[in-house]
């Protein structure tokens, strides 16, 4: 279990507390999804930053997105359609992100990625440069791997399989 301190000289500026710890109307689909989804141990397993807002990952496969300007939940990404969440099909149980791209490995070890393709860094062929994908999009390319981690940064993105054979996409310098 990880527990949230707050800097006594920061503070709590996103009030990830307050969002996760609260069992207000405004969070109530956290609970809704999770039926034992408990606002003193939320089990987060990672927290990601991009130019677009904060992701946080909970055990249960949740993706919680909290936007930069209001910085409250914007969008929650499940393996499941209820509730008219964004749904990716599968549990997610590893993210990365980049400066404005987000990569998610599901249980499956499928890929999924979305963000702005700046350059290729989403590993998604048919797109063109500086398109912006809103919904987690599988990575065709790698859909016959294994893959067991993922690394996104800045303009790239990194996938190793199981064989430890590794793949990118996006900016190198």
């Amino acid at each position: 279990m990880i527990h949230i301190e707050e800097d006594e000289e920061e503070g709590d500026d996103w009030g990830i507390k307050d969002i996760l710890f609260s069992s207000s109307n405004e969070n109530k689909n956290l609970y809704d999804f999770n039926p034992y989804y408990n606002a003193r141990s939320p089990f987060i397993l990672t927290i990601e930053m991009t130019q677009k807002g904060m992701f946080i990952l909970l055990r249960n496969g949740l993706i919680i997105k909290l936007s930069n300007e209001q910085r409250k939940i914007e969008s929650i990404y499940s393996n499941s359609k209820l509730n008219n969440m964004i749904s990716i099909g599968t549990k997610i149980v590893d993210i990365s992100c980049g400066i404005q791209h987000i990569l998610a490995r599901g249980r499956d070890c499928r890929i999924y990625s979305w963000g702005i393709n700046s350059y290729g860094q989403l590993g998604l062929e048919k797109l063109g440069l500086n398109a912006e994908i809103v919904k987690p999009t599988e990575v065709e390319l790698l859909s016959d791997k294994k893959i067991n981690q993922i690394y996104a940064f800045e303009y790239t993105s990194f996938c190793v399989d199981s064989m430890n054979d590794v793949y990118g996409f996006g900016k190198v310098k």
